[in-house]
C-alpha cells in the first residue's frame, strides 16, 4: 500500500488549524508562553491564529479537491479564504497607509509595550502576504485554472520559504530574517514561523498529488 500523500496533507491541515485555535484561547484565557513560546519574544498576534484557523481549513479542502471531491470545498472553501482575505487585506492597507482600521484590536487588545511590535495586534507583513497569498491558493482552486499544481507548487515553495527564513533569523540572531522592519514591520513570531513551514509543505504536497 502506497504512502497517502493527501491523507497526509489533510492531517497537516488539521494540524494548523488546531494550533491556530489552541493560539486563539491561549489569547483569551492569558497564556503568555503559548503566544511566543519564549519570554521576551514577539506573540503569534489573534488575528493571526484566526487565520491559521481558517487556514488550516483551505489546505483540509485543498486536498480533498485533489481528491475530486469538491462538494464540501465548493462551500468551505471560499468562506475560510474570503475571511482571510478580508482580515489580511484590511491589516495590510492598515500598515501600509498608517491608518489604523481597529481589525488589530478587534478581539483582543495587545499590550502597547509589546516587544517586537510595531502596531499592538497587527502581525509581520510577511504574514499577512503568506495569508493572502494562502487564500488566493483556495480560491484559484475553485476557478480551476490549469495551471494550478505549479502555482500551488510555487506559493508552497515560498510560504515555506519565508517561514524558514524566519526561524533562520531568531537562530542567527538576525531580526531582519525575521522580518522584524522598524516604521514598517514587526516580527514574525516562532509559532508563526513553523505554522508557515508546515501550510507551504502541505500545498507542496497537495500540488503534487494534482500532477
Amino acid at each position: 500500500m502506497g504512502f497517502d500523500r493527501l491523507g497526509a496533507a489533510k492531517a497537516i491541515a488539521i494540524v494548523v488549524s488546531a494550533v491556530g485555535l489552541l493560539e486563539m484561547l491561549a489569547w483569551w484565557l492569558g497564556i503568555d508562553f503559548l503566544k511566543s513560546l519564549a519570554p521576551g519574544y514577539v506573540t503569534m498576534k489573534f488575528s493571526t491564529a484566526l487565520s491559521f484557523l481558517f487556514g488550516g481549513v483551505v489546505l483540509f479542502y485543498l486536498a480533498e479537491a485533489a481528491r475530486g471531491e469538491m462538494s464540501g470545498a465548493q462551500v468551505a472553501l471560499p468562506i475560510s479564504a474570503l475571511v482571510i482575505l478580508l482580515l489580511m487585506s484590511t491589516l495590510l492597507a492598515s500598515a501600509l497607509f498608517g491608518v489604523e482600521a481597529g481589525v488589530e484590536a478587534l478581539f483582543v487588545k495587545e499590550d502597547p509595550a509589546a516587544p517586537m511590535t510595531e502596531v499592538p495586534g497587527m502581525p509581520s507583513m510577511a504574514t499577512m502576504l503568506d495569508f493572502i497569498l494562502l487564500a488566493a491558493t483556495g480560491i484559484a482552486v475553485l476557478l480551476r485554472q490549469r495551471v494550478l499544481p505549479r502555482w500551488m507548487m510555487s506559493s508552497g515553495a515560498l510560504i515555506a520559504f519565508t517561514g524558514l527564513l524566519a526561524l533562520a533569523g531568531y537562530v542567527l540572531g538576525e531580526p531582519g530574517l525575521y522580518y522584524l522592519v522598524p516604521g514598517l514591520s514587526g516580527a514574525m513570531a516562532i509559532p508563526t514561523a513553523v505554522l508557515f513551514v508546515l501550510s507551504g509543505v502541505c500545498l507542496f504536497i497537495i500540488a503534487g498529488a494534482r500532477r
